[in-house]
């Protein structure tokens, strides 16, 4: 899905059109000395008032814009020698290529870029632009939109993939009861996987071998319940005991991962699900949040974040064991990954 690229290129490119690096972990010169890991995400202030969107490359962050005005970025995708990343920035929508922003929209609404893919290289986006008080669910090829809501009910687009040229997005609608129903998109025609009783959302997609998987939880009425759903049927992750979450998926070699969290009795931990078995990355001691997921051959890899006295700090993990954390002057949260 994601061609390999000459790590000295990769990395002359970033030097120069990322002139702001910020930290270095030195924890990663040895984990990571045979793999390139790219982490989009922002560091925020509590109140989510001050957020500043950065690339992390192997541990060293970057920030990604011009460091002034608000911004976050929410994912990542390599094509050829190409790194694309999606986000916003001052309520504009955004793609970077190479460190180089476009502009989705043109600033008079708010909107956010949620997700890129490049397929032929074209290059695709989903997310969502606020008309009066509505967000309407849209997403943009080659920086042209196409809408996906007719504007009455609030609807995001959250994450898009290309197979055989149609374009497959996941995100959430309403009816105005609920006013989250988890929804996918296959070439803008809509299907809801839910009853549409319950609040529920559709946060990851991904299409392989003409299957169409998607990860994000449901309601029963009580509790939130980890879901992923293959070609629209229910698999539901937990045993609906406790609130759990499913925030992504990621498909190799027709294993399904799905990354999340679950409430232990006391706060929610990270988890993975690998074919439906959980497994716990933490040590269940503290708040955290698995967000985002890639396999790479025999490897698999996730970021997330941990509360850490009151602080976000963010955590990768690898094979189930932590391999570094990212940690800001705010809380760090970490958003996607991507590794070759």
């Amino acid at each position: 899905m994601r061609k390999s690229i000459n790590y000295f290129l990769f990395t002359l490119a970033f030097i120069l059109l990322y002139s702001c690096s910020d930290n270095e972990n030195p924890q990663t010169q040895e984990v990571l000395s045979n793999s390139t890991i790219l982490i989009t995400g922002h560091e925020s202030n509590s109140n989510y008032s001050i957020s500043k969107a950065k690339l992390w490359q192997n541990g060293i962050a970057s920030t990604i814009g011009n460091g002034v005005n608000n911004s976050i970025s929410t994912s990542v995708f390599k094509n050829g020698n190409d790194i694309y990343i999606a986000g916003k920035e001052n309520n504009v929508a955004k793609i970077w290529k190479n460190g180089i922003a476009t502009s989705l929209t043109d600033g008079t609404n708010d909107a956010c870029a949620y997700s890129v893919y490049v397929y032929n290289n074209d290059v695709y986006a989903t997310g969502y632009e606020r008309i009066g008080n509505i967000q309407v669910a849209k997403y943009w090829k080659n920086g042209i939109a196409t809408t996906l809501t007719d504007g009455t009910q609030n609807a995001e687009g959250l994450s898009i993939f290309v197979y055989n040229s149609d374009v497959y997005i996941a995100g959430k609608t309403s009816n105005g009861a609920i006013i989250s129903i988890a929804t996918i998109w296959k070439n803008g025609i809509s299907t809801v996987l839910t009853s549409a009783n319950n609040f529920s959302i559709a946060n990851s997609i991904f299409v392989s071998n003409g299957d169409v998987y998607v990860s994000g939880y449901d309601n029963d009425g009580a509790k939130f319940i980890a879901t992923y759903w293959k070609n629209g049927i229910t698999n539901s992750l937990v045993n609906h005991s406790q609130d759990s979450f499913a925030n992504a998926i990621f498909i190799k070699n027709n294993d399904v991962y799905v990354v999340g969290s679950e409430y232990n009795g006391a706060f929610q931990v990270a988890r993975l699900w690998k074919n439906g078995i959980a497994t716990t990355i933490t040590d269940n001691t503290k708040t955290s949040y698995a967000q985002n997921i890639y396999v790479n051959g025999a490897d698999t890899y996730i970021v997330g974040r941990e509360l850490n006295n009151s602080k976000f700090i963010g955590k990768v993990w690898k094979n189930g064991n932590e391999i570094y954390s990212l940690e800001g002057v705010n809380n760090v949260y970490l958003r996607s990954i991507l590794v070759f």
